[in-house]
């Protein structure tokens, strides 16, 4: 028997198990429930694939509901605008998701996770080079 011991910060570690890992950022970003209800909310971080967005509980809760409601609204699409600051200057990206889970943050805030759906090529390709800038890297 060896008496192998792990670090700590090794221990703390996250194993990243995502096809596209994600980018911290801090930007404005509109959520629209529906032709009459938008809201706005912070951008923590972005994917290929996904966002997290930190708002309000209220609007988190009519995403993603508790209990029974959320199992009928668990596919329904939202639309996500991003305001994403890119070489000096704003450019919007605009998406349809649906919310993957919605947890408790800071306060009267909660983070809502959501997945990117039926993404089209020219906002892909956009989303692609604002990550690539966040990463300081060129696409």
């Amino acid at each position: 028997m060896s008496n192998a011991s792990i670090e700590p910060a090794a221990a703390l570690a996250v194993v990243e198990r995502r096809a596209f890992p994600r980018v911290d950022v801090t930007c404005n970003a509109l959520v629209r429930l529906s032709d009459t209800l938008t809201f706005r909310c912070m951008l923590r971080n972005v994917s290929l694939e996904a966002a997290q967005i930190v708002c309000d509980a209220r609007y988190a809760l009519l995403v993603q509901p508790a209990g029974a409601a959320a199992r009928l609204t668990r596919q329904r699409r939202l639309e996500v605008s991003i305001a994403m600051p890119v070489a000096g200057t704003v450019r919007g990206f605009t998406a349809f998701c649906v919310a993957k889970y919605c947890v408790p943050f800071e306060g009267d805030h909660m983070l809502l996770g959501l997945k990117f759906v039926d993404l089209e090529r020219a906002s892909a390709g956009l989303l692609g080079d604002f990550i690539a800038s966040l990463a300081g890297g060129e696409r």
